[in-house]
């Protein structure tokens, strides 16, 4: 087979394209494998199915990675969110030594008195 230098350019929608990359992708091939094969012999959906097939040891491990992943993700997303609504609930609330400190000054209100006389009696 010659070495592949000559380019075609081809202009469709883009809900053409869309489709043509999902028929490749589906293949496993490039676009532009995917065109040098139609042009030279159809692809059916039935080679498509059996490409698949064939590829299927290959294909079930990384999927079944995705999926795992995928689910420690949105675990990991949950239990950000549910730290986020637990800041957000607090904030403003004042801690619990926020309060203890503020109830011990409380003694001296009068912007006047000295604490160390307060002490004594």
């Amino acid at each position: 087979m010659a070495a592949a230098t000559a380019r075609v350019v081809v202009l469709m929608p883009p809900e053409e394209k869309e489709k043509l990359a999902r028929r490749a992708s589906k293949a496993g091939i490039s676009i532009g494998e995917f065109v040098r094969r139609s042009i030279l012999d159809t692809i059916t959906d039935e080679e498509l199915e059996a490409e698949l097939e064939s590829r299927r040891d290959e294909l079930e491990p990384l999927l079944d990675e995705l999926e795992r992943r995928n689910a420690a993700t949105l675990a990991a997303i949950d239990a950000t969110i549910a730290n986020l609504d637990r800041i957000l609930a607090n904030l403003g609330t004042p801690r619990a030594d926020d309060e203890l400190e503020r109830a011990d000054l409380g003694q001296f209100q009068d912007r006047d008195a000295d604490p160390r006389k307060a002490a004594c009696p």
